[in-house]
């Protein structure tokens, strides 16, 4: 059983199509140590992880990609965040009144009700972009796909796995080429990712988790040249932080943050994401505002 949270990319040679192939095991597993999820929200928090990383591997900057589905049935919300180094994190809230829905496959529609699937790129440096898919009957690649052929117009499968502490997934996308399809009866460029997709669709749970990226590959795709990059290592990674938790509380209404206990009994705040504790004293919250309100007259 190979182990190694890892993200691969691949390409085809001698045609237009690119892909790549993740596996999660530690990372899943503290994301869903964090919370106490039933196995559902398990499985679909590890498909929803596996899709940020490979989303993730079509960032050409630094920045984060995060995919978020938000509704009005047993989850509320769930989100995953990857950053161009493989740095992710997960997290999901299920509603108090609703009971836990009886499937046992992540079918979106059925544990999120009427809402929506967002999904975020965010640059470092630079401006924000935001596309928003409605949450249909199916499964999280079926969403996912649909975004890239509204948005991107870029074919583009996506096959994702998750089973108990393991995860993964593979992507599979069709690049411009110069080919023009109008000047040939057949196009071998359809053909081409045509064969591809059915060949991926073969694909097994217990094939993506258990072997290596280059057995896999060789399974799939032993007539083609296949050019397999380095892998890059997944992990988790939350970046709270003290400051982060202070600049929240600054966010919240007047008569909540009077809410804030005095410095001899400092208010605990825990980090959704990995539960880490911080102690946040009702000064430090006054000192912050202080400076802010300096700032602004400075500047008047």
């Amino acid at each position: 059983m190979v182990s190694k949270d890892i993200s691969q990319r691949f390409v085809l040679e001698n045609s237009n199509i690119r892909g790549e192939l993740t596996r999660l095991h530690k990372s899943y597993q503290v994301v869903i140590d964090n919370g106490d999820y039933p196995n559902v929200i398990k499985l679909l928090l590890g498909e929803l992880m596996a899709a940020a990383v490979l989303l993730s591997s079509t960032l050409k900057f630094r920045g984060h990609l995060s995919i978020q589905a938000n509704g009005s049935g047993y989850i509320k919300m769930i989100m995953a965040e990857c950053r161009n180094d493989k740095k992710i994190r997960a997290i999901a809230k299920v509603s108090s009144s609703s009971p836990p829905p009886e499937t046992v496959t992540p079918d979106l529609k059925q544990l999120l009700g009427n809402g929506q699937l967002v999904i975020t790129i965010q640059p470092d440096k630079g401006e924000q972009y935001q596309s928003i898919v409605p949450l249909e009957n199916g499964t999280l690649s079926n969403c996912i796909e649909k975004y890239f052929k509204r948005s991107e117009q870029v074919p583009t499968r996506l096959f994702l796995f998750s089973r108990e502490e393991r995860a993964g997934g593979m992507l599979l996308q069709m690049l411009p080429s110069r080919h023009n399809a109008e000047n040939s009866i057949e196009d071998p460029v359809a053909d081409h990712w045509n064969r591809a997709c059915t060949l991926a669709e073969t694909l097994t749970t217990e094939e993506l988790l258990a072997m290596s990226c280059k057995r896999i590959l060789h399974r799939l795709y032993n007539g083609d040249d296949v050019r397999l990059f380095e892998e890059n290592k997944v992990s988790f990674h939350c970046d709270c932080s003290l400051e982060r938790i202070q600049q929240a509380c600054l966010c919240l209404p007047h008569d909540e943050r009077q809410e804030i206990p005095s410095d001899s009994d400092p208010f605990i705040v825990h980090c959704e994401f990995c539960n880490t504790e911080y102690k946040i004293a009702k000064k430090d919250v006054e000192n912050q505002l202080d400076l802010i309100s300096a700032q602004k007259n400075a500047i008047h």
